[in-house]
Parts: structure tokens; C-alpha cells; sequence
């Protein structure tokens, strides 16, 4: 993870989390597996009055990072982040853990991927793509 997160901003992306945690346990989290400092923002589940799947919190980090939504990227592995990224109007892939998606999901989300190390690989491809 360290490597992904450390090669990203070594990209010069700006990184974002939106989680539904609140905001001491993701600070725990990010502390303990030394992770906070690759993230330019965090939007945690107590920060603002809306919950995922609703738009704000994505709606938010691009605010905060000055990403406009279809300049941006967005990975999760809940039918909730779905969702929440076509409602910002955000490309999505869907991490599925090898869990079966509902088609109206499925069709919401940009990508598909089983695992975080493919999500990477299909976000690196398209940024690579895009440099071109």
C-alpha cells in the first residue's frame, strides 16, 4: 500500500480519502499503518450531515483539492461508493472482493476490479493515458 500511495504522490496526484468512519478511528488508522501523510484530505462519516451514498463527501475532497469531478478518479469497494462517485460525477471502480454486483450497480461504475492492487493497476493505466 505504502508503495501505491508513495508512487502516486510521487506523480504529483493529489490523494483523498472519504470514508464512512469517523474521524478519531480513521486518524487511528491512518496513524498506526503510517499512511496519513499521503493524503492531501479526509472526509470522515462525522464531518459533514450527509452519509455515502450521498455525493457531498466526494463532492467535498475535490473542492478542497481543486479537482474538478471529471478530472478525477475515485476507487471503492462499496455499492455506496458507486453511487456516491456518479453522483459527483466521478469515474468509479468498484472493488468487488470477488462479491457478486447488482447489474444497476455494475453499470454505474466505470470499473470492475476483484482487488485493491488491480484497482491500482487500472487507475495507474488511465493516468498513464491521459499523460500522453
Amino acid at each position: 500500500m505504502q508503495a501505491m500511495l508513495a508512487d502516486m504522490n510521487a506523480r504529483g496526484l493529489k490523494l483523498g480519502i472519504w470514508t464512512g468512519r469517523d474521524r478519531r478511528t480513521t486518524g487511528l488508522i491512518l496513524t498506526a499503518h503510517g499512511l496519513a501523510d499521503y493524503f492531501s484530505t479526509v472526509v470522515c462519516g462525522d464531518d459533514l450531515p450527509t452519509h455515502k451514498p450521498h455525493a457531498a463527501g466526494l463532492i467535498e475532497i475535490l473542492s478542497r483539492l481543486g479537482v474538478p469531478p471529471e478530472q478525477a478518479l475515485y476507487a471503492g469497494d462499496a455499492d455506496a461508493d458507486v453511487l456516491g462517485g456518479e453522483g459527483a460525477g466521478v469515474r468509479t471502480v468498484l472493488i468487488a472482493h470477488g462479491r457478486k454486483i447488482a447489474p444497476e450497480i455494475t453499470a454505474k461504475a466505470w470499473g470492475q476490479v476483484d482487488t485493491p492492487a488491480e484497482a491500482y493497476a487500472r487507475l495507474r493505466a488511465e493516468i498513464s493515458r491521459l499523460a500522453e
